[in-house]
């Protein structure tokens, strides 16, 4: 009944929030009716990015600790709220996809990105530029199928669903892909079996597994 300076439906976002504050999850080969499994999202973070971005974030940490003048103040500015963010979602009850831990990846994006001033052997540069054109490429190869991608500590992109499920792999991105792969090999597939009476070809989502 009064003014609010942003969207209902954001607010309305709050408040499911506040009142789910528990879902099932899957993690490693553990099914939890509440979640809470305390390494789901640091390991996450481990696996789901590109090992280059790993290599940037680890060559500005190195170049941070090479500089002699260290502005700590800004470390801890950016770094402080990172590391609540992910402490919260360790034990919060919903663990459901990387997306709760986005604001993440903007921190570690400008990490990187300092990284490749960090130093000034040309040698360090280099490498740096070399690191940022592989996480571009890494990107345009996967396109359109980013969202499923896993690197190769959680076994690649196939293996993946032995660590993780729901929206890390699967949010129905592919629907407009399997669409196509029906009509241009004239099968029908079926998303929704039932057992006993479905026969041929069926599609299975890994949430599935």
């Amino acid at each position: 009944w009064f003014p609010s300076p942003v969207p209902q439906k954001y607010l309305r976002g709050f408040d499911w929030a506040l009142q789910h504050t528990s879902r099932p999850a899957y993690f490693h080969g553990e099914f939890s009716q509440r979640g809470n499994f305390l390494l789901y999202f640091p390991l996450l973070l481990l696996m789901k990015p590109p090992l280059w971005l790993h290599a940037l974030v680890l060559m500005a940490i190195l170049g941070f600790l090479f500089q002699k003048s260290r502005n700590w103040p800004t470390v801890l500015f950016f770094g402080s709220p990172i590391a609540l963010l992910v402490a919260y979602a360790s034990t919060h009850g919903i663990q459901i996809g990387v997306r709760h831990i986005f604001p993440v990846f903007p921190v570690l994006l400008l990490a990187a990105a300092w990284a490749t001033s960090a130093l000034q052997p040309m040698i360090w540069r280099i490498s740096t530029i070399l690191l940022v054109i592989l996480c571009v490429g890494t990107g345009i190869v996967l396109t359109p199928h980013q969202l499923a991608y896993f690197n190769s500590l959680a076994g690649g992109t196939a293996d993946a669903w032995m660590w993780y499920s729901d929206s890390n792999q699967d949010w129905g991105q592919g629907q407009w892909h399997i669409e196509r792969f029906q009509q241009r090999e004239k099968i029908t597939l079926h998303f929704d079996p039932i057992e006993g009476v479905t026969t041929g070809l069926i599609a299975v989502s890994t949430n599935q597994l």
